[in-house]
């Protein structure tokens, strides 16, 4: 019985049969011939990619780079699959170093989820293997969008969510937003801002906004308070709104109000916020709200100084007609008597008139009447009496 060993260490099919020779070397005979197939056993293998960086936008560069493991040992092909976010698809082979490693670099072009695989057929070490699908994000181009309020302590909307004072945002390229602001904001009864424009020089206080590039944008307001003018006569002119830092000023178109016989209201000039003795007042800074009122004072007609001056007049005249009259009596009584002349006494009467009216100065009249006007709405003497 022969018995012999066989290694199989190169694949492939093997013969094998026994001969038998003599001492001499000769060949007695040859056995049946056997064949043997050698079939080499393949390690398993994997492959791995990733995505630099995780997501991009358009127009940034992405590499894909994997690795087969285990290495190889000598060079050898990877195909790239990719997928498009339109469902389009593109092949591409890549060259592996014996380390077994690999990568690609591309610059996506359309917006959305783009997905990579990588695969090789192995070699006569290892069985091929592929990746699983890697999924990488592609977004348009990010740009940072300021949106601020001058003052600061102003409020502004952008698609309908509401900021104070100052607000940054990444908008996508392409995309479009809305800002407003508010024409008027009130600060109390007489302060308020105005909304001048944005700083691209745009004045509608609603804006639509198609990002394009980075934005910085600045809604700005001025300032402004209200000058209140008031008086209780007269048409007055001025009430309004100016500017802060401004001058304005208060007006009446008139310089006497209504007449309450014997007295009359004259304008004197202008109080509270406002200064002067004019019609127009004297210029007001507009530093802040402000009001300007009118000073009317109660004082005697100039109507009733003629009136009394005439009186006057007449009764001086009468007095001197009576004191003739009482001297031509007495004389024409002692000329026809041939009697000693005597002096008649004026009456009680004439004298303290005349005394009255010749001692009598301006004030003192005032005084007297306003002590008329008095004793007449005191109910103790008659209208008949006071117009006498």
């Amino acid at each position: 019985r022969l018995v012999g060993k066989f290694y199989g260490d190169v694949p492939g099919p093997h013969y094998l049969y026994y001969q038998l020779f003599d001492r001499n070397g000769n060949l007695i005979c040859t056995s049946n011939t056997v064949k043997i197939n050698v079939v080499q056993i393949k390690r398993p293998s994997s492959i791995s990619i990733n995505a630099n960086p995780s997501w991009v936008q358009i127009g940034q560069v992405l590499t894909i780079s994997g690795k087969i493991d285990p290495s190889p040992g000598v060079s050898t092909k990877v195909t790239l699959t990719i997928r498009t976010p339109s469902g389009g698809s593109q092949i591409v082979e890549l060259d592996a170093g014996s380390a077994g490693a690999f990568s690609y670099t591309l610059t996506p072009s359309e917006p959305g989820l783009w997905y990579f695989r990588a695969s090789w057929s192995g070699n006569d070490e290892y069985i091929g293997s592929s990746s699983s699908w890697l999924m990488v994000r592609v977004q348009l181009r990010m740009f940072q969008a300021v949106i601020e309020v001058q003052p600061s302590n102003l409020q502004f909307t952008v698609d309908g969510s509401t900021y104070t004072g100052r607000a940054s945002f990444n908008w996508e390229e392409g995309s479009s937003h809305q800002v407003s602001v508010q024409r008027e904001v009130m600060v109390g009864n007489f302060t308020r801002y105005v909304f001048t424009g944005w700083s691209d020089g745009d004045t509608s206080p609603v804006k639509a906004i198609t990002v394009t590039g980075p934005i910085q944008l600045t809604a700005n307001y001025k300032k402004q308070f209200y000058l209140l003018v008031e008086s209780d006569y007269g048409v007055t002119s001025g009430s309004g709104w100016y500017d802060e830092g401004t001058t304005a000023r208060a007006e009446i178109d008139r310089s006497e109000g209504p007449t309450e016989f014997p007295y009359v209201w004259v304008f004197r000039g202008w109080t509270g916020d406002a200064k002067g003795k004019d019609l127009i007042s004297d210029p007001i800074a507009m530093d802040g709200p402000k009001v300007a009122r009118t000073i009317w004072s109660r004082e005697i007609s100039p109507a009733l100084y003629l009136i009394v001056s005439s009186v006057m007049i007449a009764v001086i005249v009468l007095l001197a007609a009576l004191h003739f009259r009482s001297r031509r009596a007495i004389k024409g009584a002692a000329e026809a008597g041939g009697g000693t002349v005597v002096k008649l006494a004026e009456t009680a009467q004439e004298t303290v008139l005349k005394r009255d009216i010749e001692s009598m100065s301006a004030e003192q009249l005032k005084e007297y009447i306003e002590k008329l006007e008095s004793l007449r709405n005191e109910g103790k003497i008659s209208e008949e009496v006071y117009r006498k």
